[in-house]
C-alpha cells in the first residue's frame, strides 16, 4: 500500500487555484495528468496515464480521445477516469489497449478518488502514483509546473534559497527519494513538456497564495533531478515577485 502520496490535495480540492487561473485564461487550457508506475531493481517503468475528474477537481473535463494533448501523450496505456459518474460510467480509453485491473479496480463505487484506491489496503503491491500539479499546451510546445509552498516569507533571495535547501534536505534528499526524477523524465518523455518547478508562499494551512509575495524557482530536468535527491541544490534558481513569474508562463 502507498503510504503517502504528492497528489492527496489535488485530489481533494484544487490547490494554487491563482496560477491555475492565471494559466487558463492565458492559454485556455489546462491539464492534471496521474501517472502509474512501478518501482523495479533496474529503475522505474511508467504503467499508464489517467486524466482524472473528481469531485473537487475538474481539470481534465475537456479530455477526450481525440483532444491533441491526448494526441501527443507518448504512452498507448492512456485513460480519461470521471469519478462523478455512476462507476459503470467512469473511464474511457484514450489509447490503444485495454483496461489493467489496477485501474478497473480503481474506478469501483467504494472510491471518491484515485487517491482512495491507491493509498487502500487494496491497492496493488509495486504500483505507485504520482501526478504533475499542471500542464498546458502553447503555440510553442508544452509546459509543466510543479508547485511547492512556503509558509515562510520570503522577502530575500538568500531567506527563499535558505527554504529551498530546507527543502532539499528534508524532502528531495530523502533515502529512496525518486519523485522529481520521475516527474522530470515523465514531462519531457511522455509529454514532450519543458518542466519548471517553483517554490510559493501560501497563507498557513491553506493553498492560497499571499499576495505581492516572491517566488523562486529553476527549470527541474533530470539532471537537476539528481542534483536535488543527491542532497545539491539546483542551478538557475530565480528569485522575483510572483506576478512577473507568472508573466513569464
Amino acid at each position: 500500500m502507498q503510504k503517502k502520496i504528492r497528489y492527496k490535495d489535488m485530489a481533494k480540492a484544487q490547490s494554487h487555484t491563482y496560477i491555475a487561473d492565471t494559466i487558463y485564461k492565458k492559454y485556455g487550457n489546462l491539464f492534471w495528468p496521474i501517472i502509474w508506475y512501478k518501482g523495479q531493481n533496474n529503475g522505474l517503468s511508467v504503467e499508464c496515464v489517467t486524466f482524472e475528474v473528481n469531485k473537487n477537481n475538474t481539470m481534465n473535463t475537456n479530455v477526450y480521445k481525440n483532444s491533441s494533448i491526448v494526441q501527443e501523450t507518448n504512452c498507448s496505456y492512456v485513460y480519461k477516469t470521471n469519478y462523478k459518474n455512476p462507476p459503470k460510467d467512469r473511464i474511457e480509453i484514450l489509447g490503444f489497449h485495454s483496461i489493467p485491473l489496477y485501474i478497473q479496480e480503481s474506478i469501483r463505487g467504494n472510491y471518491n478518488t484515485s487517491h482512495d484506491y491507491i493509498t487502500s489496503t487494496n491497492s496493488p503491491e509495486g504500483i505507485y502514483t504520482i501526478d504533475i500539479d499542471y500542464l498546458w499546451q502553447t503555440q510553442l510546445g508544452n509546459e509543466a509546473l510543479e508547485v511547492s509552498t512556503f509558509y515562510k516569507t520570503m522577502d530575500s533571495k538568500q531567506t527563499a534559497e535558505y527554504l529551498v535547501k530546507k527543502f532539499v534536505e528534508k524532502r528531495a534528499s530523502k533515502p529512496g527519494a525518486h519523485q522529481f526524477y520521475l516527474l522530470a523524465k515523465v514531462a519531457k518523455d511522455i509529454f514532450n513538456a519543458r518542466l519548471r518547478m517553483v517554490f510559493v508562499q501560501t497563507e498557513r494551512e491553506t493553498s492560497i497564495i499571499v499576495p505581492d509575495s516572491n517566488v523562486i524557482w529553476f527549470e527541474l530536468d533530470e539532471n537537476q533531478a539528481k542534483k536535488i535527491h543527491t542532497g545539491n541544490m539546483p542551478d538557475n534558481l530565480k528569485f522575483e515577485p510572483l506576478e512577473v513569474f507568472l508573466d513569464k508562463l
